[in-house]
């Protein structure tokens, strides 16, 4: 099949309103904080590009225990999805739901540069408990005091993150992270507010 198609029959829709691009390979980073490498590996092979996390690593000049000098990460990639065909677009910064929506819809997911905030990046993985049995109204009701306190995020410049957004859901406000740290972290949930809050800007698509 065409990569378009095979692309969009990836897409999950769950009647609580999620949409989520499914089948995203999982690309554990390890110890050394290969986040970035990790990150894009996963998203080329996702898009059919043969990607390695070591070689990525070593194109993008990433240190041991993390640091990754992006743009660099960026260009390695860029080539390497041009000689298969794809390329990488980037993707305006304002995490507007109805836009992001579109890619998911079609099956792309995004690559998501943001600051890590450790209480809710714990946060996230207690939601998720109770996340799947939730009504989507008392959900997205309970999150209202995670969306007021989004306002006063200061974003830490020293835990500088990437990862992938998967997907979103418009009735609850929300966006799915996947970050490659292993198969628990491989959907979670944040509220607009808080992703906005922690961005760095960056949003990228690796498209056909």
């Amino acid at each position: 099949f065409p990569v378009t198609i095979r692309m969009k029959e990836n897409v999950i829709r769950r009647e609580n309103g999620d949409v989520v691009v499914g089948n995203v390979p999982m690309i554990d980073q390890g110890p050394k904080g290969f986040c970035v490498p990790a990150t894009y590996a996963r998203v080329l092979l996702y898009a059919g590009v043969p990607a390695d996390l070591y070689l990525l690593a070593l194109l993008g000049k990433t240190g041991i225990g993390g640091g990754t000098r992006v743009s660099s990460m960026e260009k390695s990639a860029r080539t390497l999805a041009a000689s298969y065909g794809r390329s990488i677009t980037s993707i305006s910064a304002s995490l507007d739901l109805p836009k992001l929506e579109s890619y998911f819809e079609r099956g792309v997911p995004l690559t998501w540069a943001l600051f890590v905030d450790e209480a809710i990046d714990q946060d996230l993985t207690r939601r998720m408990q109770e996340r799947p049995s939730a009504d989507p109204l008392t959900w997205s009701q309970s999150l209202e005091p995670k969306r007021k306190a989004a306002r006063a995020i200061r974003k830490n410049q020293l835990n500088g993150h990437v990862c992938l957004l998967i997907g979103c859901n418009r009735k609850t406000g929300e966006l799915a992270t996947s970050d490659s740290w292993g198969p628990e972290f491989a959907e979670r949930w944040i509220t607009v507010e808080e992703a906005r809050a922690l961005s760095q800007g960056d949003l990228g698509a690796i498209v056909p």
